[in-house]
């Protein structure tokens, strides 16, 4: 997944980034509405994601385990 993201040039639909996830997209539109998930863009209604964006916030997201 992270190397699908590294070597995307184009910014990801709701659609492309859900199956990436494996969330619905409704899930990203509850995340978009309650201020949560990865950052994203609007274009007048359509909404994209930088996958840079992505990266950053799935790292930010990791939760490491402690020993």
């Amino acid at each position: 997944m992270i190397e699908l993201l590294k070597h995307r040039q184009t910014y990801l639909l709701e659609k492309e980034l859900a199956e990436i996830l494996n969330v619905h997209v409704q899930t990203l539109r509850n995340w978009r509405f309650q201020r949560r998930g990865p950052e994203y863009l609007k274009f007048g209604s359509a909404v994209r994601y930088d996958p840079m964006a992505v990266l950053d916030y799935l790292q930010s997201a990791t939760v490491r385990a402690e020993r």
